[in-house]
C-alpha cells in the first residue's frame, strides 16, 4: 500500500501533504478551530478520510481531511493529549495523557468507553 497523505507536524502548526511530494495541500493554524492550545499528536484513519488530533487544550479532535471540517470532539481528559491512535478497523480511537490514563473512544458516538488508568 503506498502513502497517499502524511501529516507535517511542528510545535505551533500542522500541514498535510502528499506523501510523494511532500507539497501542502491544507495547513491547520496553531490553533485550529475547536483547539484552544498546540496540537501535540496526529493520526489518521486507515481508510484516510478523517483525521485525529490530540492536543494541550486536553481535548481530541475529528477531522475530515478533504474539507478539513471538526466532526466531533473528545473530552475526558484531565491533562495534554500526547499519543492519539484510530483502530485497525477505523471504528475506535484510543488517547494517552499526561493525566496518568489511556482513554477508549467510539468515533461514531464520541462516547468513551473505558478509562485505562495507572500508566
Amino acid at each position: 500500500m503506498k502513502l497517499k497523505w502524511l501529516f507535517l507536524l511542528c510545535w505551533f502548526s500542522a500541514q498535510i501533504a502528499f506523501a510523494d511530494t511532500v507539497a501542502p495541500i491544507r495547513s491547520m493554524p496553531p490553533n485550529p478551530v475547536g483547539h484552544n492550545s498546540s496540537v501535540k499528536s496526529v493520526a489518521f484513519s486507515p481508510d484516510g478520510r478523517y483525521a485525529l488530533s490530540g492536543s494541550f487544550d486536553y481535548t481530541l479532535k475529528l477531522w475530515e481531511v478533504n474539507t478539513g471540517a471538526e466532526i466531533r470532539t473528545f473530552a475526558g481528559h484531565t491533562d495534554i493529549v500526547y499519543s492519539v491512535a484510530f483502530s485497525p478497523d477505523g471504528r475506535y480511537a484510543l488517547s494517552g495523557s499526561f493525566d496518568y490514563t489511556l482513554k477508549l473512544w467510539e468515533l461514531n458516538t464520541g462516547a468513551e468507553i473505558r478509562t485505562f488508568a495507572g500508566h
